[in-house]
């Protein structure tokens, strides 16, 4: 399937469409299949369930929503960023500038010891360690507290009624952000160390807050 011709400010098959889709302003326009939405809305550093309720609820003009895309990007999305997501949608080569980037990561250092892999296999999870540093952990962790509007020291602020259990619809904070931009090379050496495999992206996921 050929991508659709592009219409908006970030130059991206198939973002137009996907907006269309969701506002139900073309029910019947094709918006990709349910990988490459879900390729886009990664490559743009988008949660696929926030998105997707806000074109919902919001009804918003295509506009709108780029901006609230930048906004959730800090109001900039690199450049190279957009030129490997639009490659990767329209399977044409990367340019020599995102190339040397991905070549970077490939032949930097390992992250993951064969003992992150074997717990990985067994445990279907990994801790990958050192990816920020202590300051930032601490902002988040901080962040998290705030927002959940809990007290870390003062567990009777802990147990309060959620309707999202431990997943928690926490993603554009200052400090999540600045983490995952930080982490990002690290985050990819290790996507390849245990599936041997580039040209993934980012996925924002909810926050897991798990208590005791």
């Amino acid at each position: 399937m050929s991508a659709p011709k592009t219409e908006n400010l970030f130059d991206l098959p198939y973002l137009t469409e996907i907006w269309q889709r969701y506002t139900h302003r073309d029910d019947k326009h094709e918006a990709g299949d349910w990988r490459t939405v879900k390729t886009v809305l990664d490559g743009l550093g988008l949660p696929l369930e926030e998105t997707i309720q806000y074109l919902r609820r919001q009804q918003p003009r295509l506009g709108e929503f780029e901006r609230w895309i930048l906004e959730r990007n800090d109001g900039e999305i690199e450049s190279l960023r957009l030129e490997r997501l639009r490659a990767t949608i329209d399977g044409t080569p990367y340019s020599d500038d995102v190339t040397a980037m991905l070549r970077a990561i490939e032949e930097s250092e390992p992250v993951l010891s064969a003992e992150d892999l074997s717990f990985w296999e067994e445990n279907g999870y990994v801790v990958l360690h050192d990816a920020i540093s202590p300051e930032a952990c601490r902002a988040a962790e901080l962040a998290v507290w705030q927002h959940l509007q809990m007290d870390a020291a003062d567990e009777r602020t802990w147990y309060q009624p959620s309707t999202h259990g431990i997943m928690q619809q926490f993603f554009h904070h200052p400090a999540l952000r600045r983490n995952r931009r930080s982490s990002r090379p690290i985050d990819e050496r290790a996507v390849l160390d245990y599936c041997d495999a580039g040209g993934g992206f980012h996925r924002i996921s909810s926050l897991a807050f798990n208590l005791p």
